[in-house]
C-alpha cells in the first residue's frame, strides 16, 4: 500500500510519502485472500473478495455485500505519520488504471489553443524547465488538432513560410514539396477532421492498455477449437458460437481473481477448455454402460443429462425418480471399455447415491461432490457454515456408508444446477476453484516460464493439482500452448 502526495514544485507530479506499507504476510498476500475473505466476511465471502481486491464490489448484478456497509479497514500513511481508513466507504472514490489516474503521473495538456503545430504549451515547457519532461512525456495526454487531414495543412503549417526564432522561412517552392508529401500522408477521417483531438504517446499507451488483458472471443475462440479437426465444420461453428456466450463472462471472471497475466490466463482456458467440452458441455454427461462379450464398456450418450437443467428440464437431472441415473453411483468405462472412474456415492462429502448425480460436475472447472458444491455454496453467500458440521465425511456412519446414522450433519443443498444457471456462475465456479479452493493450483501456475514455454512439466502438475490425474493431459497441453501462441509475448 502506498500514498501519494502533489508535489509543490511540480504541476501534475506526485510523490510517494513514506515507505511503502507490506501486509502481515507480505508475498503471500494474495495467495490468501480467499481465507481472508472468508474470515472477514462471512455472511457474503464472494463479494468481500471482490472487496478486497478492487475497494468495492464491481460485480453487484451477481455480488451482494452483506452487510451492505461492511468495512474495509486499512493502514495508511498521511503527512502527520500512519492511521486506518475505511476504503470501502462511499466518500472514498475508487479508480483503477482505466481511468488514467492522475497521482500516477497521468496529465491532461490543453493550455495550447492555437492551431499552428506548434507546441507552445505552458505546462510542457516548464516541465523542460525544471528538467522532468522525459520522465513525464509518456503519460501527457495533449489536445491539438488531428494531423491527418488535407484541408487544414495550410492552416497548421503557412507559418512555416514565414519562420520563426528557430526556423529559417521556407521558400514557396520548398513549401510546395512539404504540402505534397504531407497530403499524401493524409486520408479521410470523417468526423475527426474537424476538430481536436486527444493524443496519447503511442509507446506509452500501448504499454499501459496492455494492462486490460481483455480478450475479444476470436482469442477464446482459437484456444478452446485447439483440439478440433479443422475438417469438423460444425463442432468448430459450434465452439464459435458457444464462445460468443461466455466470452465476457470468461473476461470478467478472470479480472475478479487476478487471471491478468499471461502465464495464469493461459492456463486458466487450457484446463477449463477441456474441464467444460470446449465451453459445450457445463455439465457432466451420463453413458450407458454396456456390457459386450462380458466386458463393461460405455455406449452412447444419455441424452436427457445433456438438458438444460434450467431452461428445460426446471430441476437439477434426477430430481425425479423416473431420471434416476445409474452412471454416477457406479464404475464407469468407454466406448473402448477404458476405466474413466468410479462411483460418486460415498466421495468428495457424498452421501449415497442420489448424492453422486445431484453434484456431478457442473461448471468451467466441473464441480463436483457435495463437499466442493458447499464450499461454493458458502463462498457465494447461499448456504450458512452454521447450517452443517464440518467434515462429516469423517463421521465414522459415513465410513460405513450410512447416511441415517450419521451425527454429524452435512450440508443441504436443493438447487445444484444454480451453478449452470448462468454463464457468470459457470465460468466464476473455474475461478473460485483455482484460485480459492485448489489456491495451491494459482502459486503451480506462476511458476510457468515467460514466452512460449515448451515445458509440460508445469502443465502436468496445474492437471494433477485440478483433478487429481492426469486425465485429458494432452488435450489440456494442446490447449494451453495454443492460449501461449496466442497471448504470450515478451513486450
Amino acid at each position: 500500500m502506498v500514498t501519494r502526495q502533489k508535489n509543490t514544485q511540480t504541476d501534475g507530479k506526485y510523490d510517494l510519502l513514506g515507505e511503502p506499507l507490506v501486509n502481515a504476510d507480505g508475498d503471500d498476500y494474495e495467495y490468501n485472500l480467499y481465507k481472508t475473505a472468508m474470515r472477514n466476511y462471512k455472511e457474503s465471502p464472494s463479494a468481500g473478495f471482490e472487496l478486497l481486491r478492487f475497494g468495492r464490489v464491481i460485480n453487484t448484478d451477481h455480488e451482494t455485500l452483506v452487510p451492505a456497509d461492511a468495512p474495509l479497514w486499512m493502514t495508511v500513511n498521511y503527512p502527520g505519520g500512519k492511521g486506518v481508513i475505511n476504503l470501502a466507504d462511499s466518500s472514498i472514490k475508487k479508480f483503477s488504471d482505466a481511468d488514467f489516474p492522475h497521482w500516477t503521473g497521468w496529465q491532461m495538456v490543453d493550455d495550447d489553443s492555437d492551431s499552428n503545430s506548434q507546441c507552445n504549451s505552458a505546462i510542457i515547457k516548464k516541465l523542460h524547465e525544471v528538467g522532468d519532461f522525459d520522465n513525464q512525456c509518456g503519460k501527457l495526454i495533449c489536445h491539438f488538432p488531428f494531423e491527418w487531414e488535407k484541408s487544414t495543412i495550410d492552416i497548421r503549417f503557412s507559418w512555416l513560410k514565414t519562420g520563426n526564432e528557430e526556423h529559417e522561412p521556407m521558400t514557396e517552392a520548398d513549401y510546395a514539396k512539404f504540402k505534397s508529401h504531407a497530403e499524401a500522408l493524409c486520408f479521410d477521417s470523417g468526423a475527426l477532421s474537424s476538430d481536436r483531438l486527444w493524443h496519447f504517446e503511442p509507446k506509452s499507451f500501448i504499454r499501459h492498455f496492455r494492462k486490460c488483458s481483455w480478450l475479444d472471443s476470436e482469442v477464446i475462440e482459437k484456444v478452446m477449437t485447439a483440439n478440433a479437426s479443422k475438417k469438423n465444420k460444425n463442432a468448430l461453428e459450434g465452439i464459435k458460437n458457444i464462445t460468443l456466450e461466455y466470452y465476457a463472462d470468461i473476461n470478467t471472471i478472470m479480472r475478479k481473481y487476478n487471471l491478468s497475466d499471461a502465464n495464469r490466463i493461459c492456463h486458466f482456458l487450457g484446463q477449463g477448455a477441456v474441464e467444460s467440452g470446449y465451453l459445450l458441455s457445463m455439465q457432466e454427461t451420463s453413458q450407458q454402460q454396456i456390457i459386450v462379450d462380458g466386458v463393461q464398456q460405455g455406449g452412447v450418450i444419455v441424452e436427457a443429462s445433456t438438458f438444460n437443467e434450467t431452461t428445460k428440464l426446471g430441476h437439477w437431472y434426477g430430481a425425479l425418480k423416473a431420471e434416476k441415473d445409474n452412471y454416477f453411483s457406479g464404475k464407469k468405462y468407454n466406448s473402448r471399455g477404458g476405466y474413466i472412474t468410479g462411483s460418486y456415492s460415498w466421495i468428495n462429502g457424498n452421501c449415497g447415491d442420489v448424492d453422486a448425480q445431484k453434484f456431478r460436475g457442473r461448471g468451467f472447472k466441473m464441480l463436483t461432490g457435495l463437499n466442493t458444491y458447499s464450499s461454493y455454496w458458502v463462498y457465494r453467500g447461499w448456504l450458512s457454515k452454521n447450517d452443517f458440521d464440518k467434515y462429516w465425511w469423517d463421521d465414522p456412519e459415513y465410513k460405513k456408508k450410512n447416511s441415517a446414522g450419521m451425527k454429524k450433519k452435512p450440508p443441504k443443498i436443493g438447487n445444484p444446477q444454480k451453478v449452470t444457471e448462468n454463464a457468470y456462475n459457470c465460468i466464476d465456479t473455474g475461478g473460485f476453484f483455482i484460485v480459492c479452493f485448489k489456491s495451491k493450483v494459482l502459486k503451480i501456475m506462476d511458476e510457468d516460464k515467460i514466452g512460449k514455454s515448451d515445458d509440460d512439466s508445469i502443465i502436468l502438475k496445474v492437471t494433477k493439482n485440478i483433478n487429481g490425474a492426469d486425465k485429458g493431459i494432452a488435450e489440456r497441453k494442446i490447449a494451453t500452448k495454443k492460449a501461449k501462441e496466442m497471448i504470450d509475448d515478451e513486450v
